[in-house]
């Protein structure tokens, strides 16, 4: 189905170290498919360094500190990643 598609394109991210993406996957994170909100969790947990619990059934209650944990690492990680002048 489209999720495996999706899960396929999300995985090549982790594979390629590819941080710039962190800010649609954690918009995945809240996607209607529980496979994509998975394979998005596991990318964010590869390319952050921070496993989190996330559980990709669970509802936005369940995972907001997964969510919370993975948005601050990407909001100092994107300043790092800003090119200096």
């Amino acid at each position: 189905g489209c999720w495996q598609i999706a899960c396929t394109a999300i995985r090549h991210f982790s594979r390629a170290r590819y941080e710039e993406a962190a800010p649609e996957l954690l918009d995945a994170l809240n996607d209607k498919s529980p496979e994509v909100r998975g394979c998005a969790a596991e990318t964010l947990a590869v390319l952050s360094g921070r496993p989190q619990r996330f559980d990709p059934s669970g509802g936005q209650r369940a995972n907001a500190v997964a969510v919370a944990a993975w948005r601050q690492w990407w909001a100092e990680r994107a300043i790092a990643l800003r090119p200096t002048r």
